[in-house]
């Protein structure tokens, strides 16, 4: 059984001031969706011991964290820790088995994907998700569509409801564009963009809707170092204007992004704290590298030492959840 460990309070404020950036360099937002009301509106995002199984297979063990408005909380473990389960858990894919997720103070129990503008909450995917017969203006321009007023009779007849609001969702998924600099795409189809490009009009995609809270499932993937950077920056920028909850496997992109950092493994929560705090914690090393173990050496000159410790074995980027039976890719159980 992995330990849980609660490190050291006081991460939440922990480089907020010089890592805002200037404030010129993000739009103002007007949220779309629902207003909160009630004493707990200024609340974010709380998961209390949330479990998901999924027949015999446990994904996610009594998950518990807290992303503060105005926050960006990592969220990192190793393949198959049950980061992908968790976003969608919170985003309406899955159903827990048992534990709460709440949203600025209201519980979500049976929202869905469609849900999700209404709620102020938007997500990226690991691939970019891209519709392929769109051009990249209307592929943006759909992200606003959960959230519009015209109903289906004025769209369809093309009332001036519909055409104005089709204009003005136009003209600021055209400004997002320029603002993540892939304005001169506008009117190409995804298929013929680079890859970091495409990256950018994905984020616009879940921008455009104005959230409170943005999920970014691994939004470095595939990134070049200079547009890492970039991404970094814009994140810390964003922090301005809602929450942010990020899973990424670029440490160098967590640690200089994130207030705070949640660590799973097992599907089960083993850290969380400040990036310094997780970085010095002794659970994050098993998780990733594995507990150390004895070998013996059977006379081989190449093997190691009598009695060394060397790293367990474990797949890739460290330990997994298919120690306990998990199988399957990392969007599977996390």
């Amino acid at each position: 059984m992995v330990r849980r460990t609660q490190l050291g309070g006081g991460g939440e404020s922990v480089g907020r001031d010089n890592r805002s950036g200037p404030a010129a360099s993000t739009r103002r937002l007007r949220h779309r969706g629902v207003a909160p009301t009630g004493p707990d509106a200024d609340a974010g995002l709380r998961v209390d011991e949330l479990t998901v199984r999924f027949g015999g297979l446990t994904a996610l063990d009594q998950v518990s964290l807290e992303v503060a408005p105005h926050e960006v909380v990592g969220l990192i473990g190793p393949n198959g820790a049950g980061k992908t389960t968790l976003f969608n858990a919170i985003t309406g894919f899955v159903r827990p088995t048992h534990g709460t997720i709440t949203w600025q103070g209201r519980p979500l129990r049976r929202h869905r994907a469609h849900h999700l503008g209404r709620l102020g909450i938007a997500r990226t995917l690991q691939g970019v998700g891209l519709w392929p017969g769109l051009t990249v203006l209307e592929n943006v321009a759909c992200g606003a569509q959960p959230s519009l007023h015209a109903d289906l009779a004025s769209a369809l007849t093309g009332t001036w409801r519909s055409s104005h609001e089709e204009g003005r969702v136009n003209e600021e998924a055209a400004t997002l564009l320029a603002e993540l600099g892939v304005a001169e795409w506008a009117n190409r189809l995804p298929g013929a963009l680079p890859y970091g490009v495409q990256k950018r009009v994905a984020l616009a995609r879940a921008l455009i809707s104005r959230p409170r809270l943005l999920l970014l499932d691994e939004p470095a993937s595939g990134l070049s170092s200079a547009d890492m950077e970039e991404l970094s920056g814009r994140i810390r920028r964003l922090r301005q204007e809602m929450s942010v909850l990020l899973v990424e496997h670029h440490m160098d992109l967590v640690m200089a992004t994130c207030d705070r950092i949640v660590v799973l493994n097992f599907g089960e929560v083993v850290a969380t704290g400040t990036p310094a705090e997780v970085q010095a914690s002794p659970e994050v090393t098993v998780a990733y590298l594995g507990e150390p173990v004895d070998v013996a050496v059977t006379g081989s000159p190449a093997g190691p030492p009598v009695g060394g410790a060397v790293p367990a074995a474990t797949e890739g980027a460290g330990g997994s959840g298919r120690a306990r039976g998990q199988t399957g890719s990392d969007d599977a159980a996390g």
